[in-house]
């Protein structure tokens, strides 16, 4: 039995990958300017020397924490919570100190956009810390309002409530919607819709989950190719012929283990892989092959299984998955010359 070997290499990141861990520090960057810009214009700026102080200090001192956050390599989840408690301090003290009630609540409403990006964090106490925190800034600020008249108080505050929890609200549910739509069509893009198996595209994405999580187990890879199935779908038409791919799908199911992958990747191959200890190979291989041969079936029908193994290594790429899938197509086609209804191995 001879093995895959072939060099390291990096594995592709999703755009979502590379620019997720950067909004934090977008974020942070952004209510930093937005901090500095108030204390320079005349409306925001607070009277009062102390407030000028206290401001300056948690701009300053806050931002200063959140990137030497960042320079030890924190949690990224962490890191996004800051940004949105830091966003939320800045805007918060933007609003309660600002030199006008009505530049306050021009202020407050802009906490929505925290409130956007806490809403898809996963750690809610974020999104309920910020809730309370556009609660606390509008009480506040109706109440400094409240001399102006309670009328336009009360409705500057509603104006502002409606705005950051009321937008947040419609976001989370439009956000929840969509992402249930594209995990719909996103499950749909990875099956196969005759067999209900993955689909190439989804044995791949599969793979890399087996990968990353093969223990230092030796990876089987299998190749299966149903025997004269062109013969079937001449004498008894294409219906007859999905009939067999059906049928052959459902029994590899049966023998496919949770933590192993199974997909129909061609017109009438299937492909199966597995974390697994070397020895148990043959016997894995077996398994799959004696579930399709079944005496009782009006029509003969049998598998080709090709393996090619995949040696434990600290990382694998793309070079790997396609190097053992050449190799294990190689070895069904071994198979089939040797007579069919048998087992390769490369």
């Amino acid at each position: 039995m001879t093995t895959v070997s072939i060099r390291n290499g990096r594995s592709n990141t999703s755009v979502r990958e590379r620019i997720g861990p950067h909004i934090p520090v977008f974020l942070l960057t952004l209510f930093t300017a937005v901090g500095v810009l108030a204390l320079l214009s005349d409306r925001f700026r607070p009277g009062a020397e102390w407030l000028v102080t206290l401001w300056s200090g948690l701009l300053g001192g806050v931002f200063a924490l959140a990137l030497g956050w960042l320079a030890v390599g924190r949690s990224r989840g962490r890191m996004a919570a800051v940004s949105v408690l830091y966003g939320d301090a800045v805007i918060a003290t933007i609003a309660v100190t600002a030199a006008e009630p009505a530049m306050g609540f021009l202020a407050s409403t802009i906490l929505v956009v925290t409130g956007a990006y806490a809403m898809v964090l996963p750690q809610p106490r974020v999104l309920w810390v910020h809730i309370a925190v556009v609660l606390v800034v509008t009480v506040w600020l109706v109440i400094g309002a409240w001399s102006n008249g309670p009328v336009t108080a009360l409705t500057c505050g509603a104006i502002a409530i409606a705005v950051n929890l009321g937008l947040v609200a419609a976001f989370r549910t439009a956000s929840r919607e969509t992402r249930s739509r594209l995990l719909v069509q996103s499950e749909l893009a990875i099956r196969d819709p005759l067999t209900g198996l993955l689909n190439r595209r989804g044995f791949e994405r599969r793979f890399a989950d087996l990968l990353r999580h093969a223990g230092g187990l030796t990876i089987a890879v299998v190749q299966a190719d149903i025997d004269n199935f062109k013969a079937v779908n001449d004498l008894y038409g294409h219906e007859y012929g999905d009939v067999v791919l059906t049928a052959v799908a459902q029994r590899l199911h049966a023998v496919v283990r949770d933590d192993e992958c199974l997909a129909r990747t061609g017109g009438d191959e299937f492909m199966i892989a597995a974390a697994i200890e070397h020895r148990f190979i043959p016997s894995f291989a077996e398994r799959l092959r004696s579930a399709i041969d079944q005496a009782a079936d009006p029509v003969s029908i049998t598998i080709s299984v090709g393996v090619a193994v995949l040696p434990p290594m600290s990382r694998y790429s793309r070079e790997h998955i396609q190097a053992v899938q050449r190799a294990a197509d190689q070895a069904m086609y071994d198979a089939k010359r040797s007579g069919g209804n048998r087992i390769a191995v490369r």
